[in-house]
C-alpha cells in the first residue's frame, strides 16, 4: 500500500436504512466522522464504488475464522492505493 503497514480501529454497525448494509466508520483511516457502506451477503461484504471524504473506495471483504479480510482500492484523485486489510474484533 502507499501508506505502508498500519494499525487503526474501525467500527462496523448495521445500517438503519437497509438491513443488508453495514456502515464502516474510519475505513482506510479517513476519520471517525466518515462512513463507508458495505453490502452483506452471507460471509461476503461488497463495497460498491463510493466517495468517502474525497477518496473513491471500492472493493470487497470476506469473513473467515472470526476475521474480515478486505481487498480494496482507494483513489484520492492523484494515486490509487491497492490495499489488503485484516480486521479483528477487539
Amino acid at each position: 500500500t502507499l501508506l505502508g503497514n498500519s494499525t487503526y480501529s474501525i467500527i462496523i454497525k448495521s445500517s438503519n436504512a437497509d438491513s443488508t448494509n453495514i456502515l464502516i466508520q474510519n475505513f482506510y483511516q479517513l476519520g471517525n466522522g466518515t462512513y463507508t457502506i458495505g453490502s452483506v451477503s452471507g460471509n461476503t461484504i461488497n463495497i460498491a464504488s463510493q466517495v468517502v471524504d474525497k477518496v473513491t473506495i471500492s472493493g470487497s471483504g470476506n469473513l473467515s475464522n472470526g476475521k474480515i479480510n478486505f481487498t480494496f482500492s482507494a483513489n484520492d484523485g492523484g494515486q490509487i492505493d491497492q490495499v489488503t486489510a485484516v480486521c479483528t474484533k477487539k
